[in-house]
C-alpha cells in the first residue's frame, strides 16, 4: 500500500514538474448560452488561450441536441420520453425532470438499501448549505487555491442534487437515491479549471476517505500517468470511478473516462439521441440533456451535457453499493458488470453503447 502511494506520488511530482502545465487541461461539459450554435449543428468550444492559463473551461454546450454527423437517431423502441408526465412525489419541481421516467428512477426508491453509500464528487465544489441538499455532505476538502470548497461556479452542486437531493421533502427536486453521503472534494477552481494532477489528487484524497463511488464530471483532453495510477489506486480500495466523456460530435479521447478502471459515461437527450463520445470503449448512456437540478444559493436550473449523465450513473452505482452483499468476490467488479447487465440497446450497429435503466439495475438487486 506504501509503495503504490509513493508511486502515485512520485507520478504526480513527475508530471507537475516535467511537463508545462499548460498542456494539461480540463473541460467542464457545460451548456450555457450556445445553444442556438448547437442546434445549428455546430459544437462550440472555447477555451482558455493555452498560453495564459494552465487550465481551461469549454462551453460546448450538449451533445445532446446536436443534429448531423456523429449523432445517433432516435431508436422506436425507446420514443419521446419528455412528452410524458413523470412519476410523481411531492418535490415542487419534479415535473421538470424528465430524466426520472425516461429510465425509471421511481422504481427503485422502495428498494431496501442495507447500508449507506460516501459518493465523492469531484468537481468545483459543493454548495453546503442548500435546502435540498440538508445533511448529505459528510466531509469537503478544497485542493485548490480558491479560498473555500463551498461552490461558486454552479456545476459541482448541480451534479451533487442529480445524486441525491432530498426526494419528498416538500420542495425542490427529486434526487436519484437516497442513503448517500457525499464527499465535497473541490478540485476545479471558481471559474471552472483544473489540472490533471488535481484529478489525482482528488481521486486519491477520495478513496483514502472512504468513498465507495467516485464522479468525475469533468474531462481531460490529454493522458496521464498520474491520473491513471490515481483511477487504478481507488478501484484498488474497492471504489467504482465514474466519468464523464467529451460533449463533441467526433469520437474524443477523454480521460479518465478511457482508463481501463473506469466506467466512461455519454449524455443523451430525450429523443435518445447520443454523441459520439469514446471510441472503442464500452460507454453507458444516461440522460445528459436539460436536466434540472440544485444549484448555488437554493437555486435551481438547467445544465446540459454528459457531467450530468455521469451523475445518474454515480447515483446507479451508489444503489448497487447499498444493496450489495459482503461475500461476492471483488464488489466493484461486480457492480460494473451489474451497471452494464442493466442497460438497453441505444443504437443498432454500436454495441459498446448502452442506455441506464433503473429499472433492470432493480430487479438484480
Amino acid at each position: 500500500m506504501v509503495f503504490i502511494t509513493f508511486a502515485i506520488y512520485t507520478a504526480l511530482v513527475s508530471e507537475f514538474l516535467g511537463k508545462p502545465m499548460n498542456r494539461r487541461t480540463v473541460r467542464l461539459t457545460l451548456y450555457e448560452g450556445l445553444l442556438c450554435l448547437i442546434l445549428a449543428g455546430t459544437a462550440v468550444s472555447i477555451l482558455t488561450p493555452a498560453d495564459t492559463a494552465s487550465a481551461a473551461m469549454s462551453r460546448d454546450g450538449s451533445i445532446a441536441v446536436v443534429t448531423g454527423p456523429g449523432m445517433h437517431p432516435p431508436v422506436a423502441f425507446h420514443g419521446k420520453i419528455d412528452s410524458q408526465a413523470p412519476s410523481l412525489s411531492n418535490d415542487t419541481y419534479v415535473e421538470k425532470q424528465w430524466a426520472l421516467d425516461r429510465i425509471h428512477i421511481p422504481t427503485t426508491w422502495t428498494v431496501k438499501q442495507q447500508s449507506e453509500v460516501v459518493v465523492a464528487v469531484l468537481d468545483t465544489g459543493i454548495d453546503t448549505r442548500h435546502e435540498d441538499l440538508a445533511g448529505t455532505i459528510m466531509n469537503s476538502v478544497n485542493l485548490t487555491t480558491c479560498a473555500t470548497a463551498e461552490d461558486v461556479f454552479g456545476h459541482g452542486t448541480h451534479i451533487a442534487g442529480i445524486i441525491t437531493a432530498r426526494t419528498n421533502n416538500g420542495m425542490g427536486i427529486a434526487g436519484t437515491t437516497q442513503h448517500v453521503k457525499l464527499l465535497n472534494v473541490k478540485i476545479a477552481d471558481d471559474n471552472g479549471g483544473c489540472s490533471s494532477v488535481d484529478m489525482a489528487y482528488g481521486i486519491v484524497w477520495a478513496a483514502d476517505h472512504g468513498a465507495n463511488v467516485i464522479n468525475v464530471s469533468l474531462v481531460m483532453n490529454l493522458p496521464s500517468a498520474a491520473l491513471e495510477s490515481a483511477v487504478d489506486y481507488a478501484w484498488g480500495k474497492g471504489a467504482v470511478v465514474i466519468a464523464a466523456t467529451g460533449n463533441g460530435i467526433n469520437p474524443a479521447k477523454s480521460y479518465p473516462a478511457l482508463y481501463r478502471n473506469c466506467i466512461a459515461v455519454v449524455g443523451a437527450n430525450a429523443n435518445d439521441q447520443v454523441g459520439t463520445g469514446l471510441a472503442g470503449k464500452e460507454t453507458i448512456a444516461a440522460p445528459g440533456y436539460n436536466i434540472f437540478s440544485t444549484l448555488p444559493g437554493n437555486k435551481y436550473g438547467y445544465k446540459s451535457g454528459s457531467s450530468m449523465a455521469a451523475a445518474y450513473v454515480s447515483a446507479a452505482a451508489a444503489l448497487a453499493f447499498s444493496t450489495a452483499q459482503p461475500g461476492t468476490g471483488n464488489l466493484n467488479g461486480v457492480i460494473r458488470e451489474q451497471l452494464w447487465k442493466s442497460t438497453d440497446p441505444i443504437a443498432s450497429g454500436m454495441l459498446n453503447y448502452r442506455y441506464l435503466n433503473f429499472e433492470k439495475l432493480a430487479a438484480t438487486l
